[in-house]
């Protein structure tokens, strides 16, 4: 499902990022679960890193966490290296997808981070306003 797609991408070093909204999410969890959609939308991406995709609550939403990667074998020694010559390596997977039903969309965070900024993609998913703010009368999304 390409309907309805926002997605940005940012990058640094061997860091990146990547938050999409898709918009029309009861068409495209009609017949999936979110699990389901998962991985069917990212399937290669989530194999190609070995990611783990756990039921989890998001934002107060039905989600799944996602966790892969983390450096082995001559990648552990790639990271140990770039951290004493205090360098990013980015070598785990850490990502938060939700379905919000009251705005009808699937939030996804996805991020290939450093050790060190294992916390990403919860400050990232923290910032997301998924719901128009009620209590003030504004209406950010």
């Amino acid at each position: 499902m390409a309907g309805g797609l926002i997605e940005l991408e940012f990058s640094r070093e061997t860091e990146r990022c990547k938050v999409a909204r898709w918009g029309m999410a009861n068409v495209a969890l009609k017949k999936l679960s979110l699990m389901d959609w998962v991985g069917s939308e990212m399937g290669k991406e989530l194999r190609k890193n070995d990611v783990e995709r756990t039921e989890a609550p998001v934002k107060g939403h039905d989600g799944l966490h996602l966790l892969g990667g983390g450096a082995k074998g001559v990648q552990a020694l790639q990271s140990f290296w770039a951290h004493c010559t205090g360098k990013l390596y980015a070598d785990r997977v850490i990502g938060r997808v939700w379905h919000c039903e009251a705005q009808n969309k699937i939030v996804y965070v996805d991020t290939l981070v450093d050790r060190e900024h294992a916390d990403l993609a919860d400050q990232i998913a923290d910032r997301i306003e998924c719901h128009p703010n009620t209590d003030s009368g504004d209406a950010k999304q």
